[in-house]
């Protein structure tokens, strides 16, 4: 993402947290207070680490901005200082670059036969030796302690800006897979009268048939949201069926484990959609504009106006480099 649209982005999203933080805590404390002892271990841990996520991150980018107004603040001092060095060592550089060429120059030179052009070119590499000693010196004693300093201080503000949004994009992002997986329950449920189907073949007399079905159930799953689970069991049950040496234990087992899960979707995904659906989608709702924008397609035409208007201001990057 290009860094000016990124950081204008972010902007933005400082600006939408000062207003809306305290609503996100309190949908997320509302979805907490929630028993979701029916979606299993598994999704339990994922759904709070979701909520954990963003509202973490909620609290992360006004650090961020906390950082980078220390930053402007000892800039003041800092930026003179570091100005002064950078026009020495572009001398320093010229110098060097000089020098090269100077060497090079040199050993065209016959030291016997042009013995005066020799010492000349020798004593003008001398001199610009001599320059470059005498400007670094007159760079301030404290300079690279002062330097490594204030990039603490940058690199401080790039890592808890990355850290932000690390947190913000999983957090939304989870948020968004489990709204999706509870909205396709009624997808999900439609599919026992497939697992039915399956569980009533015989696998020694009708083989291609049940290949046929397993891959067609697949297919079907891998369109609903949080299916990988049963997919997985059905992938391997195929994949043993197509061997000339059928294991009928490990298809069975294969199918059960399915099955299992297929059941215990269902019944936590109906549940969720009673319990937990509303307020998911109000919590997505409230960060889709904000905290889930770089996840979004496309930036939605509210959030677009401001941003591209805050492209079109400049900001001094000097101090990152």
């Amino acid at each position: 993402m290009n860094p000016k649209l990124q950081s204008c982005m972010q902007d933005y999203v400082f600006e939408r947290l000062k207003i809306i933080s305290p609503e996100i805590i309190s949908i997320s404390t509302k979805i907490k207070n929630v028993d979701i002892s029916f979606m299993g271990k598994k999704n339990q841990n994922r759904l709070l680490k979701s909520i954990k996520n963003i509202n973490e991150s909620s609290l992360l980018l006004p650090r961020v901005y906390e950082i980078n107004n220390e930053i402007k603040l000892l800039a003041l001092d800092y930026k003179p200082i570091r100005d002064n060095v950078r026009f020495l060592e572009l001398k320093i550089n010229k110098s060097k670059e000089k020098i090269k060429n100077l060497k090079s120059l040199l050993q065209t030179i016959d030291e016997v036969k042009e013995n005066k052009k020799y010492l000349d070119v020798s004593e003008e590499i001398d001199n610009e030796q001599k320059n470059i000693q005498n400007l670094n010196l007159q760079k301030p004693d404290n300079w690279k302690e002062t330097y490594k300093q204030f990039n603490n201080y940058l690199k401080k503000e790039t890592v808890t800006k990355m850290k932000y949004r690390r947190l913000a994009d999983k957090g939304y992002g989870d948020l968004q897979k489990f709204i999706f997986s509870i909205e396709d329950s009624d997808k999900l449920k439609s599919l026992e009268v497939d697992f039915n189907k399956i569980s009533k073949i015989e696998v020694d007399f009708n083989k291609s048939v049940l290949i046929k079905l397993v891959s067609e159930l697949e297919n079907r799953l891998k369109k609903i949201s949080g299916t990988y689970t049963i997919t997985s069991q059905l992938s391997k049950m195929k994949k043993e069926l197509k061997r000339k040496k059928t294991n009928v234990d490990k298809i069975n087992k294969y199918y059960s484990k399915a099955i299992k899960v297929f059941k215990t979707e269902n019944e936590w995904r109906e549940k969720g959609k009673i319990f937990l659906l509303p307020s998911l989608i109000s919590l997505e709702q409230l960060t889709r504009g904000n905290i889930g924008l770089r996840k979004q397609a496309q930036i939605p035409p509210e959030q677009a106006k401001e941003i591209l208007y805050c492209q079109t201001l400049h900001k001094d990057l000097s101090l990152y480099f």
